[in-house]
């Protein structure tokens, strides 16, 4: 660890750069996580060699640029209608499983099925109604903090809090949900559906079933968009994107997160209308 540098982080990275750049730009993330604990363990005093600000970003093109040009552009995940994210959420509510509350709760705060997977008490102050982020738990590598609506707060207090780990949504033995868990739970609904005689779940522009993804973060970006109901300025913080627009940059430096907090509260009415204290 000691011995590596930037050489042999761009043989690894450069074969892969241009072809596939949304899976080499992961790979990055991960090698420089790496490096950062190599560092932070003492194991490697030098510079972490896999860096992108200030080191690869002077040799290697920006992957969102890559991808224009290349037309490998990022697929969208199949999502719900906007129509039919409250009946989703009814039927998720009938489940007990914590995959279903993991995923009510993903949906009601538009967040991405890993960060609530992974998230803990300790990340939340239920006082003041806000999950805070570290930039270690983001894809940006960048803190956020999300408020939390009356629906989102409702499924958090019916929720026990004595697994070991301090997870908010531990399996069946304590620990965290897989990567899978939330996908199959919503593949398992559309078919449950199907055969009380429904519609199910799919996303109808892509004839396909709707991921938890999609549904969490499009659906929401659709329903901020509707009538213009709520700007962009809004929604795309509370979605954690990182704008290259330096104006909106400047205008969301602060989150805005008393903004945001009566945006979620709209979507959470709209997603669960009948509060859970209220049944």
């Amino acid at each position: 660890m000691a011995e590596i540098d930037t050489p042999q982080v761009l043989a690894v990275l450069q074969p892969i750069w241009g072809e596939i750049p949304e899976t080499a730009s992961r790979v990055r993330q991960r090698m420089a996580a790496v490096f950062d604990w190599a560092r932070a363990a003492k194991i490697r005093s030098a510079p972490n060699p896999s860096a992108w600000k200030d080191c690869l970003d002077t040799l290697l093109p920006n992957t969102e640029k890559l991808r224009k040009t290349t037309g490998r552009a990022r697929k969208h995940h199949p999502a719900l209608p906007v129509a039919e994210v409250p009946r989703l959420m009814a039927d998720l509510a009938s489940r007990e499983a914590s995959s279903a509350c993991a995923l009510r709760f993903t949906i009601l705060t538009a967040a991405r099925s890993g960060e609530v997977r992974l998230a803990k008490w300790d990340e939340i102050d239920m006082k003041a109604r806000i999950w805070s982020l570290s930039a270690e738990r983001m894809k940006a590598e960048k803190p956020h903090s999300v408020p939390l609506s009356d629906a989102a707060m409702d499924l958090l207090m019916i929720l026990q809090r004595d697994n070991r780990a301090g997870l908010v949504f531990p399996n069946s033995k304590g620990v965290e949900l897989s990567d899978m868990a939330l996908s199959t739970l919503l593949k398992d609904a559309h078919v449950a559906d199907l055969v009380r005689g429904g519609i199910g779940y799919n996303d109808p522009e892509r004839d396909r079933i709707a991921t938890p993804h999609g549904t969490a973060r499009s659906s929401f970006k659709d329903w901020a968009r509707q009538g213009g109901r709520f700007p962009d300025e809004w929604s795309e913080p509370a979605l954690a994107h990182v704008n290259s627009d330096q104006t909106r940059t400047a205008y969301a430096r602060n989150e805005l997160l008393e903004e945001r907090r009566g945006m979620m509260e709209a979507w959470g009415s709209y997603c669960a209308p009948v509060r859970t204290s209220d049944v």
